[in-house]
């Protein structure tokens, strides 16, 4: 697995090579492209910290521990009535 993992690499970072060698359109395309994968991790790494750091209200949430009994699905046992 490692020794595949090192095939990868060493195409991948060839192919890449390549066309950083090549015109300066695909230069700039390399780099926009390298950037928005960085932007867009960050992105999704703040908001996944923002959504653990809050809960969400109560109306969000019915299984939660509150209406659990609310939720027929989350309940065990038949409901009274």
């Amino acid at each position: 697995m490692r020794r595949q993992a090192h095939l990868l690499k060493g195409e991948l970072q060839h192919s890449v090579d390549q066309a950083i060698a090549g015109r300066d359109d695909v230069r700039l395309a390399v780099m926009t492209v390298s950037f928005l994968a960085v932007a867009r991790e960050a992105l999704e790494a703040a908001l996944f910290l923002i959504a653990a750091a809050w809960p969400p209200p109560r109306s969000w949430a019915p299984w939660s521990s509150s209406g659990a009994g609310a939720c027929p699905c989350a309940s065990s046992s038949p409901s009274p009535g």
